[in-house]
């Protein structure tokens, strides 16, 4: 039977020539222990429970606090690999940067280099049309002056022959 403090405070014992009926007081008293016993079972096994729940609350705040360091050390790691890797891309942009001057150079130098070789090209080619040129006047020259030979040859020819009757 399961008493209340309402039904404890409106209980009434029976009267006896003595005072209270001791069975009822016995049998009540009875039931009044067997549910503090249990109220204290209930209490105990509640404050067991409590302790577990306070452990386990704890545990969760460590492992709370754990991953709020694990993420605080991924942002940070995250950060430093982000400006790592910043870094390192502006090396490698201005190495590249280097190495696009260095090969513009070398075209800039190769073209004055072919330049160079297409004005000797042009003066070659004006110093050997001059000489073909004059190669080619001295050969007319000699061609006219045979010829004036042949002339001078024929006409000569022309006096030494007798005529014909």
């Amino acid at each position: 039977m399961k008493l209340t403090p309402l039904d404890l405070q409106h209980y009434t014992f029976r009267k006896t020539i003595r005072g209270f009926d001791p069975k009822q007081v016995t049998s009540l008293l009875d039931d009044i222990r067997f549910e503090w016993e249990e109220l204290l079972r209930e209490n105990q096994r509640q404050r067991e429970e409590i302790l577990q729940r306070e452990r386990r609350l704890l545990e969760y705040q460590e492992k709370e606090r754990a991953l709020q360091d694990t993420l605080t050390t991924a942002q940070r790691l995250s950060e430093d690999l982000r400006q790592s890797t910043q870094k390192e891309a502006e090396i490698i942009i201005s190495q590249a940067e280097l190495q696009a001057d260095k090969m513009l150079h070398q075209a800039h130098q190769r073209l004055t280099q072919i330049i160079g070789e297409i004005h000797d090209l042009k003066r070659q080619r004006v110093e050997f049309e001059g000489k073909l040129k004059s190669v080619l006047e001295s050969h007319l020259k000699l061609l006219d002056l045979l010829n004036d030979q042949r002339e001078k040859v024929s006409i000569e020819d022309v006096g030494l022959l007798p005529k014909a009757m």
